[in-house]
């Protein structure tokens, strides 16, 4: 199992699915971009705090099922209402949603737990709102 396969797999699907909308929305990735892309933009996190479980085969590699976090925080200007921001979250947790049954041709096999959020933040004087939706995720190939 590959890390890169599973990036690979989630970003393609999140940048397409934000690509589609009108107008198009850029996806940040992680260690690519320095600058935020503009006014509206969604910023795609994936963490893998459980790499490996242990097995009884001690010529394992242990690495059965791989634990991760994926997270996307949307950003949309402040004192528009709330109809932008919440239409990019339902974007984003469709989007991670249907990875479990998306092709992949690596092999990926992607299961989503259960999504909190969106989880909107429109505190001090940042001229942008922003709505993250974070899940769990195993996945194995």
């Amino acid at each position: 199992m590959s890390l890169a396969n599973i990036r690979s797999l989630v970003e393609v699907a999140v940048n397409d699915a934000f690509a589609a909308m009108t107008p198009a929305v850029p996806v940040v990735f992680q260690n690519v971009q320095e600058e935020p892309p503009g006014q509206e933009y969604v910023i795609l996190n994936l963490v893998y705090p459980n790499l490996t479980q242990p097995i009884i085969c001690p010529e394992e590699s242990n690495i059965e099922a791989i634990v991760g976090t994926v997270t996307l925080v949307c950003y949309v200007p402040r004192a528009q209402g709330m109809k932008r921001l919440e239409e990019l979250a339902s974007v984003g947790c469709q989007t991670l949603n249907a990875l479990k049954a998306q092709p992949d041709p690596n092999n990926v096999r992607f299961n989503l737990g259960a999504i909190e959020g969106p989880i909107t933040v429109l505190d001090g004087d940042n001229p942008l709102a922003l709505a993250s939706v974070t899940a769990p995720f195993t996945a194995k190939g």
